[in-house]
């Protein structure tokens, strides 16, 4: 029968549940995302710090003057680095950390857990918040035995900086009466969460978590708010986020209580309505609380559960995009805009869950790149112990995707803004030759931090790696015809549109019934149509690609992998002829 002309596109996203065969999405994809329904190679990745001390577990960014300030929490406590508007990072700075001053506080956590070392266990938790007694924006940071079990129990002390200049700074400590003492620090010093005699204004000084806390730190502008066991949730007083006795403003403006019955694992700030402002969500173990703003006489915050039947893979594994809160939970995708729902998922939801590492689960993390509508869940797959994939939601056209991460996988990420972009940290180290304080030749250890979405490919100090980039159409076959019949097809040939830069090819996956192994036809590349319309002995007809590829079911493989590689796919054409029917 005489060839037909149809278009070369599937369905927008990555179908792995179910079989190809009965796929109408794209089938196979790597480092390719969707964008009006048609699929284009996501951007490459530049080592923008090679120099951090440990891995990183937690990230957190803060702009001033060109330039951004770059925390990094690690096992054994921070990397702090900066980097201006041209991208060029600084030396790495390590704050020091104190030693703890309340009974039975342990400091950062330093002990295993069962057989795990704390370089395993440990994770972070950090914000920022403006201090009327110091007149500076400090970093709060927690760091807990979380990552590999949300549940842990330990208490640990809260701790706090000068978000722009942690070596060395002056803090207004606060005591009885709201005096106000500067303080000359280095390095982190300890949040005062236990205090003892008079307030100052006829109250007694508040005792709210004298052994520390074992979830967290959010921040509700103007109030600090801590968590952990047993639904406990602690706030400081207003504008003093170092203050939760109650020695700046009275013990009436701080306050602790426990809102429900398990651990509170994070906490995010949500926007307020009616004047009703800060609101905040918090997520336990089982439970979903919005705490709302109802003025100090009524005892500052006001607590409801929206549910109690929901779940958190990690604290790392949620994040808020435009009013919206999107996280995992340990079997479905779930968000929040006004109400608590499933994000409808028939694409990869059993690929994700069937295949986590389970026992390193909670080293998976969230992250949102919001200018292509993507939020990403990375996860240790396999037997792999570190984030070695991702699932990718994209809000903005609703469907889903997902991608093998670089090969020496991902721990952290964190979207900056539009200087530093997405920041994502390495959790595989390298050596590198130096000298030791005496001038002594030693072999160091180190770990990268890359920046994300910039250009096309990878790029390590002065080398550039092709990054592969992929895609695999749904299947093409008269199974799928009106009515379906089992002819085989023949492809003849391709009219490639793309926006491209550097050649790609396309290769025929070929199979003769549903369960046949795949194997691969010829191989054709694609050249880049800029240098085609350049070169003056290029005709039309060269300009198309003539496949010869002939079975029952075929998929198209594109590929760019080519230094400077790039593509954005259009209305590609396909001529394709159904062939005799299958003689019984």
């Amino acid at each position: 029968m005489p060839s037909q002309l149809m278009r070369v596109a599937s369905a927008p996203g990555v179908q792995r549940d179910g079989t190809t065969t009965a796929a109408q999405a794209y089938t196979d994809a790597q480092w390719c995302r969707w964008q009006r329904g048609l699929p284009r190679k996501m951007g490459g990745y530049k080592n923008t710090q090679g120099y951090l001390n440990a891995v990183s577990r937690a990230l957190f960014t803060q702009a001033a003057n060109n330039f951004r300030y770059i925390y990094s929490g690690t096992p054994s406590g921070t990397d702090f680095f900066t980097i201006d508007k041209t991208g060029v990072a600084s030396s790495v700075v390590d704050p020091t950390f104190p030693a703890t001053t309340h009974p039975t506080t342990t400091g950062l956590p330093i002990t295993p857990v069962g057989t795990q070392p704390f370089t395993q266990v440990n994770s972070w938790q950090m914000d920022a918040m403006y201090d009327n007694a110091s007149n500076l924006t400090l970093l709060f940071a927690h760091c807990a035995q979380n990552l590999l079990d949300p549940s842990n129990t330990g208490n640990f002390p809260l701790y706090c900086t000068y978000i722009y200049g942690p070596t060395s700074w002056t803090q207004g400590v606060v005591t009885s009466g709201a005096t106000i003492t500067p303080t000359p620090q280095t390095g982190f010093v300890q949040v005062q969460g236990f205090g003892t005699g008079a307030d100052g204004f006829g109250g007694t000084q508040q005792a709210l978590f004298p052994n520390g806390i074992s979830g967290g730190v959010c921040a509700l502008e103007p109030y600090l708010t801590v968590y952990g066991n047993d639904g406990f949730i602690a706030w400081s007083a207003p504008g003093f986020p170092t203050d939760f006795t109650g020695v700046s403003q009275g013990s009436l403006f701080v306050g602790a209580t426990r809102i429900t019955n398990q651990k509170i694992l994070k906490g995010l700030p949500l926007r307020g309505g009616g004047g009703l402002s800060p609101n905040g969500l918090y997520w336990s173990i089982d439970a979903v609380i919005r705490a709302t703003f109802v003025g100090v006489p009524n005892g500052t915050f006001q607590f409801d559960q929206l549910t109690t039947q929901s779940s958190l893979l990690s604290d790392r594994c949620i994040l808020e995009e435009n009013g919206t809160f999107y996280w995992a939970g340990v079997d479905r995708f779930l968000m929040y805009n006004g109400v608590i729902q499933e994000i409808p998922n028939s694409m990869n939801i059993n690929w994700f869950y069937d295949n986590i590492n389970q026992a390193y689960s909670g080293k998976s993390f969230a992250m949102k790149i919001p200018r292509y509508g993507e939020v990403w869940w990375c996860y240790p797959r396999g037997t792999n112990t570190e984030c070695s994939h991702a699932v990718i939601y994209n809000y903005r056209e609703k469907n889903w995707y997902d991608t093998v991460l670089p090969p020496t996988g991902r721990c952290s990420g964190i979207y900056g803004d539009n200087l530093v972009g997405n920041l994502m940290g390495d959790p595989t180290p390298y050596t590198y030759n130096t000298t030791n304080s005496s001038g002594n030749p030693i072999v160091a250890t180190a770990y990268n931090m890359w920046q994300h979405e910039l250009g096309t490919d990878q790029i390590l100090g002065t080398q550039q790696t092709a990054v592969l980039s992929s895609f695999t159409t749904a299947p093409i076959t008269s199974l799928d015809s009106t009515p379906p019949n089992d002819s085989g097809i023949s492809l003849g040939i391709l009219q490639p549109d793309f926006i491209q830069a550097g050649p790609m090819t396309v290769t025929a996956l070929k199979q003769n019934n549903a369960n046949d192994q795949v194997y691969p036809g010829n191989t054709y590349t694609l050249s880049d149509p800029l240098t085609v319309q350049a070169a003056t002995q290029q005709t039309a007809l060269e300009q198309v690609v003539p496949l010869k590829e002939t079975a029952k079911i075929i998929r198209l493989q594109f590929v760019s992998n080519v230094v400077g590689g790039n593509y954005q796919m259009g209305r590609t054409m396909l001529e394709v002829e159904v062939d005799g029917e299958r003689e019984t």
